[in-house]
């Protein structure tokens, strides 16, 4: 199987499209999403419609659950906190609903695990940025590949015996004898100081996960947001991957 493995859309729909495109010359078999496909960005509605469209297996971020929900959003900024009560007038009750039911963890087959933000305690969003956090990963999970997002930056942990190692992710060929954390970045709102949208393809045959950045028109982006009246600084960051 080839798998497109692709997360933290921020109902950014410019990037969504310009991933989707690219996504279209790499001959995959299914795509798969680690959450948060609103939050932040200006077109939580048809990014939200888009990846139901293309039969993406879907598991919930923290920004589609408090999407989904009345109560008020907990452990995020102004700016986050902003951008979801927002995002809530922008969707009609049954997107909502389908966001509240995505599942926490997901496997598309044996041995491939999907979730947002760590697995240990996963309807906590852990993030996954120190290899202390990544051991405490590994121990929760027998899984020999788990894919997961949140941290908006591409990143992999592998695991052979008791030494876990991190590495800026680009390829990735599989060793048999490691477990992985494979993060392959956001779509919608990069963090690594790159603005071009991120994505992986996941191969299980050739055991090669490979990382790809997408340009797309983050000036129009940009100008969503701010025609929107979300806040500024969610606009501007992301034209510094920040």
């Amino acid at each position: 199987m080839r798998y497109a493995v692709l997360g933290d859309i921020h109902a950014n729909l410019e990037a969504l499209h310009a991933v989707m495109a690219h996504i279209d010359g790499q001959e995959v078999d299914a795509c798969l999403c680690t959450g948060d496909v609103v939050g932040y960005g200006a077109d939580p509605a048809a990014c939200l419609e888009l990846v139901r469209d293309a039969g993406m297996r879907t598991v919930q971020g923290n920004h589609d659950a408090m999407a989904a929900t009345d109560d008020r959003p907990r452990d995020f900024n102004a700016w986050a906190e902003d951008a979801v009560l927002w995002t809530r007038r922008q969707l009609v009750p049954e997107q909502r609903l389908w966001l509240g039911e995505l599942p926490l963890m997901a496997r598309p087959e044996p041995d491939l695990l999907m979730t947002h933000g760590s697995p240990a305690e996963p309807e906590r969003w852990h993030y996954l940025e120190l290899v202390i956090l990544a051991r405490e990963a590994f121990a929760s999970v027998d899984d020999r590949v788990c894919l997961l997002g949140h941290t908006h930056r591409p990143w992999s942990y592998r695991m052979r015996g008791a030494r876990v190692v991190g590495h800026h992710m680009g390829r990735i060929e599989l060793d048999p004898a490691a477990r992985y954390l494979v993060n392959p970045g956001s779509v919608g709102q990069p963090r690594d100081r790159n603005p071009q949208a991120a994505y992986a393809v996941y191969d299980t045959g050739t055991r090669l996960i490979d990382l790809h950045r997408v340009v797309y028109d983050v000036e129009r982006a940009m100008a969503k947001i701010r025609d929107a009246g979300l806040p500024g600084y969610l606009a501007s960051r992301l034209s510094g991957g920040r």
